[in-house]
């Protein structure tokens, strides 16, 4: 019995992730989905899937991001750029970005120097 619950709990991801952070979608394929506090970062942490990327600012307050869909490593330098302008790190020149595949290692960083400009962030953040 417990095998089928964990089933439909596995089914039931994207319903619940559907309740958490700030959503962005990046192309047909692949979406950005952006802890607001905490408790969202805890949960997205713990409703990923094997392929997913996960993405946070080092050294300062960050959201937990999930990058998820076909071909999303295109979109790790706007997802970045997503993550530190949500974070502590939204006015400082430069912030150093940990990111990694989940059902892979190692982790890997980079440097991002400037946030998304707004209106592209409004024209991706679904509402």
């Amino acid at each position: 019995m417990a095998f089928v619950g964990h089933s439909i709990a596995h089914k039931l991801h994207p319903i619940h992730l559907l309740k958490l952070g700030r959503h962005f979608r990046l192309s047909e394929n692949v979406k950005l989905i952006v802890g607001r506090n905490q408790s969202e970062n805890r949960v997205i942490g713990e409703l990923v899937e094997p392929g997913d990327i996960l993405l946070e600012v080092v050294g300062y307050g960050s959201p937990l991001c999930l990058l998820r869909g076909i071909g999303a490593e295109a979109f790790l330098k706007v997802s970045a750029q997503i993550c530190k302008r949500y974070s502590d790190a939204r006015n400082v020149a430069k912030a150093k970005i940990r990111y990694w595949k989940v059902d892979e290692l190692p982790t890997r960083y980079f440097t991002i120097t400037k946030n998304i400009p707004e209106p592209e962030l409004k024209e991706k953040m679904i509402i």
